[in-house]
Formats: C-alpha cells, sequence, structure tokens
C-alpha cells in the first residue's frame, strides 16, 4: 500500500499503533553507479510494532496491517514515513530509546562493491 503514514491499518480496520511516534527518512542510493540517488525506486518500510510484534504474523495482529507501506523515491531518492519506535523482538534482542526522529540510509549492493560513503 502506497502511504506516508504508516501508523495504522487500512482496507478494513483502522487499528492505530501505539508507541512513541518517529518519523524515518530512507535513502536509496545505487552504489553500482556511484552511489546515486535511486530516485523512482520503490521504498519499503515494514517492521514490529512497540511491543516487538508484526502485524498480519503476530497472534492478535493477524488482521491488522500497519507499520507496513512502501512509498516511491524522490529525486533524492528518499521516501519519508510516519510510524512509531520500534519495540526489541526476539531475533534482534535490542532495547528501544525515546528518539522521537532517525534518519536511516538504504543502500543496493550489488556482489562484493563497496558501499557508498555515508549522509551526514
Amino acid at each position: 500500500m502506497v502511504r506516508q503514514n504508516i501508523t495504522f491499518s487500512f482496507g478494513t480496520s483502522s487499528t492505530r499503533a501505539g508507541g512513541v511516534p518517529l518519523t524515518v527518512t530512507l535513502t536509496l542510493l545505487d552504489n553500482a553507479s556511484g552511489c546515486v540517488p535511486l530516485a523512482g525506486a520503490a521504498g519499503p518500510a515494514w517492521h514490529c510494532d512497540k511491543d516487538g510484534k508484526y502485524s498480519m504474523y503476530d497472534a492478535g495482529l493477524k488482521n491488522e496491517n500497519y507499520l507496513r507501506g512502501v512509498q516511491q523515491a524522490d529525486a533524492s531518492g528518499q521516501v519519508t514515513f510516519q510510524t512509531t519506535f520500534p519495540g526489541p523482538t526476539a531475533a534482534a534482542g535490542r532495547t528501544s530509546t525515546s528518539k522521537s526522529s532517525s534518519r536511516w540510509t538504504m543502500r543496493r549492493r550489488p556482489g562484493r562493491s563497496s558501499p557508498c560513503p555515508r549522509s551526514p
């Protein structure tokens, strides 16, 4: 589903994921072409809720579909999502913080090419 605010379910449910609000900007870069922005690329977001549970998969959330969406990257290769800070999952084993905004960069790394330099 193409959308910027992924905090709520769509379709037959309108349940909103609880938790600390978070704005996430993903930058999609093409490493094989000199780290140029991937303008027009699909930028997906999908993560667990504050309790480490995934909509559509975990017990009690099978009829929900929040915290997932996709957008088309702008000319800078960026997509921005309004979401909530994810909690620790059994696989990750990490704890969350109360940070209310973040910047993450995704890089396409075909083969063994070197990574793009980090953005400021």
